[in-house]
This record gives C-alpha cells, sequence and structure tokens, in this order.
C-alpha cells in the first residue's frame, strides 16, 4: 500500500481527522523502485520504457532490436478483488401480518474479513428485506343493539367475532389475542347477582350468517347465564348509613349455580410472545395470561399450578466481542510513523456485527504511533519527480 498525499487536519487543535490517498503498487526491495498497477486486484497493466541499446549501451534504432520482443505492457495484480459475502435470512421477525427478515453482509478477501469500505457500496447486498406473514386475526366488534329496558338498569349486546384477512372471514376465537378481547355485553346489574346474555346466531360452513331455522334447535346455545358483580351496598336501619358486604368473596345464592364461577369451564388463555429484550446473552420475552370462562369472560379461580408461564428466556446466543489483527507495518522508519491494525465486532464463529453491538467504550485502539526515535541527521533521501 502506497500512501499518494494527505489531506489536511480536520480540527486545528483536539481531535481531528484526514483523509489518506492509497493506492496499491507493486515494490521492488532489490532497486527500491514501486511499479504502478492501473488497478489493485482483478487484473489491471502496467507499463515501461523501453529502448533498443547495444552491449556498450549505446542507443540504437528500435528496428535493429525486432528480433527480440519489445514489452511495454504486462497484466498486474491479476488476484481477485474483495468481494461482499452474505450469510442466511433470519427468519421473519414478526408471526402474522408485514415484517422485516435480517442477514449478515460482509466484505471478504480470500479467508479474511475486511473493513466495508474495501468492497464497492454500489453493489452491497441488502441486509433487510420484508416478509409477508399471513394475515393477522383481529378482533371485530358490531355495533352495540338498543338497551333492553326504556328506563332503570338494563343491558345492551353486540357481536364480538375474531376476523382475519380481506375479506374478514371468521376464524376460531383461538387465533385471536384473548387479552384483548371487547365486551359483547354487561351485566344487567351493577352489584349483586343479575343476568349475563350473549347473541346466537345460526351460521354456514362459511362462516356465513343464515336464517335460524337452517340450525338444529335442539343444540343452540345458551344465550343467558347468571352473573355476580360486587356485593351491593347495605341500609343499616338503625343509622340510614350504607355499608358494603365485609366479606369481598360473598356471592349472593341463585336457584341455578353461576357458570361464569364454575372451575371445571374456566382455562388460562395467553396472548402472543413479546419482543426479546435482548438481541444476545440474557434476554427475556413476555406474554399476557389471563383466566376465563368458556365464554371468554374474565374469571379469578383457575388452577394457580398450571398457569403458563407469562415469561421466558430468549437466549439468541452469546453477545460479539471486539476481535483484533497483528499490527501493519510503521508508515515511518523514524521520527514518529503510524501502524494500523483492523478491529472488528464479532461472534466467536467469525459472525461480523456493526460496531455498536459491541461495548463502543471498551474497543480497542486500531491506530498507534511507532518509531518514535529521531531520525539520523547526516543522510537524507534524494527523491524524483513523481510518476
Amino acid at each position: 500500500w502506497h500512501v499518494a498525499s494527505r489531506s489536511e487536519c480536520s480540527a486545528q487543535c483536539g481531535l481531528g481527522y484526514r483523509t489518506l490517498d492509497i493506492y496499491c503498487a507493486k515494490y521492488s526491495r532489490l532497486d527500491g523502485k514501486s511499479e504502478k498497477c492501473s488497478k489493485s486486484c482483478d487484473g489491471g497493466t502496467q507499463r515501461r520504457r523501453a529502448i533498443c541499446v547495444s552491449t556498450r549501451n549505446d542507443v540504437l534504432d528500435d528496428n535493429k532490436c525486432t528480433h527480440q520482443e519489445k514489452v511495454v505492457v504486462q497484466r498486474c495484480n491479476e488476484f481477485s478483488c474483495p468481494h461482499w459475502q452474505s450469510g442466511d435470512w433470519s427468519e421473519c421477525l414478526v408471526t402474522c401480518g408485514k415484517g422485516h427478515k435480517h442477514r449478515q453482509v460482509w466484505c471478504q478477501f480470500g479467508e479474511d474479513r475486511l473493513s466495508d469500505r474495501m468492497c464497492d457500496p454500489e453493489v452491497k447486498p441488502e441486509s433487510m428485506q420484508t416478509c409477508q406473514q399471513p394475515e393477522c386475526a383481529a378482533w371485530q366488534a358490531g355495533p352495540w343493539g338498543q338497551c333492553s329496558v326504556t328506563c332503570g338498569q338494563g343491558y345492551q349486546l353486540r357481536a364480538v367475532k375474531c376476523v382475519i384477512g380481506t375479506y374478514m372471514s371468521v376464524v376460531d376465537d383461538n387465533v385471536c389475542n384473548a387479552a384483548t378481547r371487547p365486551t359483547d355485553t354487561q351485566c344487567s346489574v351493577t352489584c349483586g347477582q343479575g343476568k349475563a346474555t350473549r347473541q346466537v346466531v345460526c351460521v354456514n360452513y362459511s362462516d356465513h350468517m343464515i336464517d335460524r331455522s337452517e340450525c338444529d334447535p335442539d343444540y343452540i346455545p345458551e344465550t343467558e347465564q347468571d352473573c355476580s358483580m360486587s356485593p351491593c351496598p347495605q341500609r343499616n336501619p338503625s343509622t340510614g348509613f350504607a355499608y358494603p358486604f365485609q366479606n369481598e368473596d360473598f356471592r349472593p345464592r341463585s336457584d341455578s349455580p353461576s357458570r361464569t364461577h364454575v372451575l371445571g369451564g374456566n382455562q388460562w388463555r395467553t396472548g402472543p410472545w413479546g419482543a426479546c429484550s435482548s438481541t444476545c446473552a440474557g434476554g427475556s420475552q413476555r406474554r399476557v395470561v389471563v383466566c376465563q370462562d368458556e365464554n371468554g369472560y374474565t374469571a379469578s379461580d383457575c388452577v394457580e399450578r398450571i398457569k403458563p408461564d407469562e415469561q421466558r428466556a430468549c437466549e439468541s446466543g452469546p453477545c460479539p466481542q471486539w476481535a483484533y489483527g497483528s499490527w501493519g507495518e510503521c508508515t515511518k522508519l523514524c521520527g514518529g510513523g503510524m501502524r494500523t491494525r483492523l478491529v472488528v465486532c464479532q461472534r466467536a464463529n467469525g459472525d461480523r456485527f456493526p460496531d455498536l453491538s459491541c461495548e463502543v467504550l471498551d474497543k480497542p485502539p486500531d491506530r498507534e504511533q511507532c518509531n518514535t526515535q529521531a531520525c539520523p541527521q547526516d543522510a537524507a533521501w534524494s527523491t524524483g519527480p513523481w510518476s
């Protein structure tokens, strides 16, 4: 590598930067000359002048040397240039809908990985790509119906369905996140014992609503059930003050047991796992876990020992660490030069990562001063003009 020129420093004091114009040259240690090649890789050409001379080094006409080929151009640096290499695409980062997937892209030269600036940025392959998973399912709630009474405490109904796709096809409720399900009724009372109702419709195999007469009336699901709200305040006859029941677990009895709180019908339902909190070593992800009865209403007496995990580890391999190569040659033999080395952020298996993936404050230096001893004063190079 030959440093042709250096720019001025970008700062007049403190830390600044300068750019170097560097080209690849073939160097002959015997006569101390550089042979400049038109390309640093993938095959360039180099030229030289040739004159016809006698054995006594007298200059002759070129036609005196026709018995020998006049070679003034030859190929050079015919090894391959550094090129972009890419790893396999990751899985799509979402389980439904539109997301992204990633892959590692690095600059490769033989067996070595180089800094990205050594490869042509114009032809760098994409490291991120959009990906389309099956459409996400979502809850669809219809408009609230009329109130069941014209005065006092009543209730309203609405249809709540789990739908998917452009045509809003109805799918099983388990496909949607149970924790975000909208309510389809309100209990008929705000306290004490009341009735909860739901809409039941007749649908065909394509989940489209059809006339009720098409469905078997013997198998119609219940449209009403008992519901228990918090105890109503009671008025003390002697003081006139209202007070709630002391026992918070109190539920007024009814002629038929409340199906909302039948243990056998309750079950744990889980939402989708959230994003991992770390891309390496020691990350975790969370999800919503709720207790619901067979109708999807919130319940509180599911079996605790079989409750699904709300958090789990999402280990995705060890974190990348700084790795560095050996120091290159010093730019000067004396008087203080600079030497450089390659410092990269990578895993033990060689996978490269952006510098920000490693601890930036711990990054080893990639350049340092060298040959700081003073140069001898009794000798100096006498140089000719640049080619």
